[in-house]
């Protein structure tokens, strides 16, 4: 039972801690980590949460001031990344006892994943134009 992971509060293997990047190469999906930690920069601090903000559009010179306060600018990636892991996550779910329907489904949700990045990109062209046309 001590090489058993049960719960995220026994998250020991070999009495070695698990990290989430632990997590991801076990299953497979690690391609997907560097946008998840550059869309957790402003998160967590760092140095590039600082320099490096999803939350400006890159025509401005992001070392030359900081940015305060909310910004809708930079949620098409974090929408994005959130999109597809409830995706797979409700996919995997719903196919642990395939069937006609559970496959409809899984094929449902991937066509409103690819909507809802589609409609994500779109929002983040808009804003993109709209900065622009006021500087």
């Amino acid at each position: 039972m001590k090489n058993q992971i049960i719960g995220l509060d026994l998250c020991y293997i070999n009495n070695k801690p698990l990290y989430f990047s632990d997590f991801e190469k076990l299953v497979g999906i690690d391609r997907l980590t560097p946008y998840y930690k550059q869309a957790n920069y402003q998160i967590h601090a760092s140095p590039k949460g600082i320099f490096q903000s999803l939350s400006m559009v890159s025509t401005v010179n992001q070392q030359s001031f900081y940015l305060f306060g909310g910004s809708n600018y930079g949620l098409s990636l974090p929408g994005q990344l959130t999109g597809i892991s409830l995706s797979q996550i409700t996919t995997s779910l719903v196919l642990l006892e395939p069937n006609l329907d559970s496959l409809v489904i899984a094929t449902t949700l991937q066509k409103m994943v690819d909507e809802c990045i589609s409609t994500l990109n779109e929002i983040q062209e808009q804003l993109t134009r709209e900065e622009n046309e006021n500087f």
